[in-house]
């Protein structure tokens, strides 16, 4: 599905559910971190943004999404041995205009809903950028998709964060009911 597509242009650019702690709206860094000539250093993918809207109970949202290379988190080494910086992504919500507040995310929130083969590739993934899921949100709450993987390919997740931005609940999506399948030539 389209989500899908988004995830995977966020990282170009950029079975257990329960409540996580989230990260409070930390200092950011506006530079993405780029790799060296050397090859030395951790690489990046860039940092991804998307700043939309919606009307939820008759009231107007805006969310903005940024997701780009944390240096100050342990560095990712794939299973090849190389290096990247971890993504954060920083959602920040504003009702009627108004600047509701902002959650910061990192892959370890989302790790630890997972075990077994699931928790092993996310070990070796980046946390994606998220897509907002207009579906599943309402008055309460603003659903967004994500996932800890590369090339579109990962274990897949839900965001719920509470439209005043005072909570968030991560939960691990065992089936993808919104995976794309290409038609079938006949």
């Amino acid at each position: 599905m389209i989500w899908a597509i988004g995830v995977i242009i966020a990282l170009s650019s950029c079975g257990n559910s329960g409540e996580s702690a989230v990260k409070e709206d930390s200092k950011q860094s506006d530079e993405p971190i780029e790799k060296n000539n050397g090859n030395t250093a951790p690489a990046t993918y860039g940092t991804a943004e998307m700043k939309d809207t919606t009307t939820l109970g008759g009231q107007l949202y805006t969310y903005e999404m940024v997701c780009q290379a944390d240096s100050e988190q342990a560095l990712l080494k794939n299973s090849f041995n190389e290096s990247y910086y971890e993504n954060k992504v920083v959602l920040t919500i504003w009702k009627g205009g108004e600047r509701v507040g902002s959650k910061t995310f990192v892959k370890e929130q989302f790790a630890k809903h997972v075990s077994g083969e699931m928790r092993k590739q996310v070990d070796e993934a980046l946390l994606t950028g998220f897509m907002y899921e207009p579906t599943e949100s309402d008055a309460r709450r603003m659903c967004f998709r994500t996932m800890v993987g590369w090339g579109g390919e990962g274990p897949k997740f839900k965001v719920y964060i509470s439209t005043d931005a005072s909570s968030a609940t991560i939960q691990y999506v065992e089936e993808d009911e919104n995976t794309y399948e290409a038609p079938t030539a006949e």
